[in-house]
């Protein structure tokens, strides 16, 4: 989300919505859900298939509509959290190849706090920074549905998902207007 948004930005689109009234905080909060909306359909044969052919519905627990929901329901919050973040990180970016770069750089730290690509050792700061990541939902659930370990603390991954998302919901509806004007700085307009 961050790429087209800095895209906007340059070619003069978002002052061009900025100046028909609409609030900041409408404009940026409509783009970021439509942006997670898409991703979820783009992702959804993927996690389709994880659910009829993996450990999330055809195991020994034939029916398992719980697994199903949580698994969409974190993959819709990350994507949501996700593309909110984006929005952000275009604000910090002034060009379209820094956008990318940082968005990548904060995904991939998110998604090492979460434990996708290393398991910290209990009772570590890693192990802290894990258990509060925003990402770990995503992780656990997808990670048991595939037939691994199943999931143990998923309420307290739900509770870290919802704050980070509500945080930043509550931020973009607060400073929207300056951001999105910041990021109209040097458009034709």
């Amino acid at each position: 989300s961050a790429i087209p948004l800095i895209r906007d930005g340059e070619g003069g689109l978002l002052s061009r919505v900025l100046g028909t009234g609409i609030p900041p905080a409408r404009i940026l909060l409509e783009r970021t859900g439509a942006g997670a909306a898409l991703d979820l359909l783009q992702l959804a044969p993927s996690l389709a298939c994880i659910l009829l052919f993996e450990g999330g519905g055809l195991g020994e627990d034939v029916a398992r509509p719980g697994a199903a929901a949580l698994i969409v329901g974190a993959a819709a919050a990350s994507l949501l959290f996700a593309n909110l973040l984006g929005a952000w990180v275009a604000v910090l970016a002034r060009s379209v190849a820094e956008g990318a770069l940082f968005a990548a750089v904060a995904g991939l730290l998110l998604l090492h706090g979460s434990g996708v690509f290393r398991t910290p050792a209990p009772g570590t700061p890693g192990a802290v920074v894990e258990r509060w990541a925003p990402f770990r939902l995503l992780h656990d659930s997808l990670l048991g549905a595939a037939g691994g370990p199943q999931i143990v603390e998923s309420g307290g991954s739900a509770l870290a998902l919802l704050l980070a998302l509500g945080a930043l919901a509550g931020v973009t509806v607060f400073a929207a207007g300056p951001a999105l004007r910041g990021l109209t700085r040097g458009s034709s307009g």
